[in-house]
């Protein structure tokens, strides 16, 4: 891991971010897993459930499981733009240690949502030391291109996935 730069900020300032920066709910990451968003990149413990005070625009949110050894698949992500007091929720889908496809009800993303500050002490602040070279990587970033240029899965992966096939007869 980097450096970590340490940014100070008020009770007020960190209150007004919370409440209207971005938040991703991830549940049922797996300690150790490697998260990150954007440039940095942390390992997760398991009171991990996401990060707050995301600044709105376009990240990068990436991942790598370990299993009970320590070894690392290949890392995967996905990106998304984050509006102005966003609360996005994922899964994590054990068997396939991998993100799910499941679609979270909105119930249960205004239930989160709503207990937010309760929520606070299980998610990770967002690394403010990285904002500004993000911003600059990806200002001129639209919509539309990263629409045409993330695979259809809405998955961007280091590795290419491959499955074994039946043996030709």
């Amino acid at each position: 891991m980097s450096e970590t730069q340490s940014i100070e900020i008020d009770q007020e300032l960190a209150r007004k971010l919370l409440i209207e920066g971005g938040t991703l709910f991830f549940q049922n990451v797996p300690k150790k897993t490697i998260f990150g968003i954007d440039t940095k990149t942390w390992n997760t413990g398991e009171k991990f459930k996401g990060i707050k005070m995301i600044p709105p625009g376009l990240h990068f949110i990436h991942y790598s499981a370990t299993n009970k050894y320590d070894d690392v698949v290949p890392r995967a992500g996905f990106m998304y733009n984050f509006k102005k007091s966003e609360f996005l929720v994922k899964k994590w889908n054990l068997e396939t240690e991998d993100i799910s496809n499941e679609v979270i009800p909105e119930c249960e993303v205004e239930r989160l949502k709503s207990n937010l500050l309760n929520l606070d002490p299980y998610l990770g602040v967002y690394p403010f030391d990285v904002f500004i070279k993000w911003k600059n990587l990806t200002e001129y970033i639209t919509d539309e291109l990263v629409a045409r240029l993330v695979p259809l899965s809405g998955q961007i992966r280091s590795a290419l996935e491959l499955s074994a096939c039946e043996k030709p007869e």
